[in-house]
């Protein structure tokens, strides 16, 4: 392999759970790059993080059509992102399913109390 400015890169394939934790890592690269992108300038960030999304997809040995599934029962279940709405807090019950859940991570959920 011979990159266009006649570079010539040593490398390995990468397969299975190594290639998983890598493109995994690549999203969040390129999310953290895309951060610090305004304008017309993050397309090319956005392309990025969508190539390693559709090559996760395929190493997965899932289909575009599998996810767009997914993706629209999700947005049934718990809504889309598309209109901007955060929830900072949900009020549960104590004998709701979620609140175990919430409590078991509380590295992830700090916000739950007790």
């Amino acid at each position: 392999m011979q990159l266009a400015l006649g570079e010539k890169p040593h490398y390995r394939v990468l397969k299975g759970k190594e290639m998983r934790d890598a493109l995994l890592s690549k999203i969040i690269e390129e999310t953290k790059e895309t951060q610090a992108k305004k304008g017309a300038s993050i397309s090319s960030e956005i392309a990025d993080i969508q190539q390693a999304i559709d090559d996760l997809v395929d190493q997965a040995g899932l289909t575009k059509e599998e996810i767009a599934i997914q993706q629209e029962l999700k947005n049934i279940e718990k809504g889309s992102f598309s209109k901007g709405y955060f929830v900072e807090t949900i009020d549960l019950e104590e004998n709701d399913k979620w609140t175990k859940y919430y409590r078991t991570d509380p590295d992830r959920f700090p916000e739950i109390k007790k």
